[in-house]
């Protein structure tokens, strides 16, 4: 659980020694893999070390002997296995949404959401469910009548993603309105910055329920439609466990997660591990994180590049993880 997780890596993390412990974390990779790779950045005295473990204990044994430098391990069949980047060449392709079937986008009455809400629609979609927090303000109101003025029909419903009886009430009313749900679109999302030393449980199951309670919601209600995509925003902080980001990589590594997780049951899933949003999303209204990502390398994506990412993505018959 990362609550427990975050209390351990802070009692270690705040302790007097003359030489830290080298910190092992075994665990399946997801929400614990994410916080720990901010811890990596935040305290490297801890040399935080991550196990995904399906093998025996002896195997286990040996890598906690070894003093390997790795810090990302999975032991699976036998094998060893360490994460390393690859280039993903995606194709080419364009891709076209059903005009009979619903699509539902959580998140959907924020800057990004409404932007893939309109790409949507320029690709087909005639039914589209727009699902946020709060009412519509002006801005969302003014985008989704330009929706429906170009023929679209669009359903607006409050929604909290981290309550499962609602999340299922909201996939029954998209199809009762629309008829079958084709795609799930999971953009919804909180920040609550802060360093490790200065998280508690309260600020971590904050930015873990529209993520990552969000997400497993949405695969629970939809098992059993059979959906064209399941995709989930996810951010790059997942992978790079930025410094003050500990509970946004925590939450977004749990999307990435449950994405291996779908594919392994032959269901469809994307998990793309986005970059700010020039204009739209949440680095956009933090004018201070926005220089953090930009002091460390990490340009805006103009909108009109991300939405073309994502449909290359998309048109993947197996999309891989981006």
């Amino acid at each position: 659980e990362p609550a427990e997780f975050l209390a351990l890596a802070q009692a270690l993390a705040g302790g007097a020694r003359l030489e830290a412990p080298r910190l092992y974390l075994v665990a399946p990779e997801g929400a614990l893999w994410g916080l720990a790779r901010t811890l990596a950045h935040e305290h490297p005295e801890l040399r935080p070390t991550r196990i995904d473990l399906d093998t025996g204990a002896e195997s286990l044994a040996a890598e906690l002997l070894s003093g390997d430098p790795e810090d990302e391990v999975a032991l699976r069949g036998g094998g060893r296995f360490v994460r390393r980047l690859e280039r993903f060449r995606p194709a080419d392709e364009a891709v076209a949404f059903s005009p009979g079937g619903a699509y539902l986008v959580t998140g959907g009455l924020g800057g990004l959401g409404l932007a893939v809400a309109g790409w949507l629609a320029a690709r087909g979609a005639r039914r589209i469910a727009l699902a946020g927090r709060s009412a519509p303000g002006e801005a969302a109101a003014a985008a989704v009548r330009s929706l429906r003025e170009g023929g679209a029909e669009v359903l607006v419903r409050s929604l909290d993603v981290a309550d499962p009886r609602a999340v299922r009430s909201a996939v029954d009313e998209v199809e009762r309105t629309f008829g079958p749900l084709r795609g799930v679109f999971h953009l919804a999302g909180t920040l609550d910055d802060g360093t490790i030393l200065s998280l508690d449980r309260a600020r971590l199951d904050r930015a873990l329920a529209p993520k990552r309670d969000g997400a497993w919601n949405l695969h629970a209600a939809t098992i059993d439609r059979p959906l064209d995509h399941f995709v989930l925003f996810s951010s790059a902080a997942s992978l790079l466990g930025p410094p003050g980001q500990g509970s946004h990589a925590a939450a977004n590594a749990a999307l990435d997660a449950l994405s291996t997780a779908r594919r392994a049951l032959g269901l469809p899933a994307v998990s793309i591990a986005w970059g700010p949003w020039a204009r739209l999303g949440q680095a956009a209204r933090d004018a201070k994180r926005g220089a953090r990502l930009a002091a460390l390398g990490i340009a805006n994506i103009r909108p009109e590049e991300g939405l073309a990412a994502l449909e290359r993505l998309l048109a993947e018959p197996t999309p891989a993880p981006a």
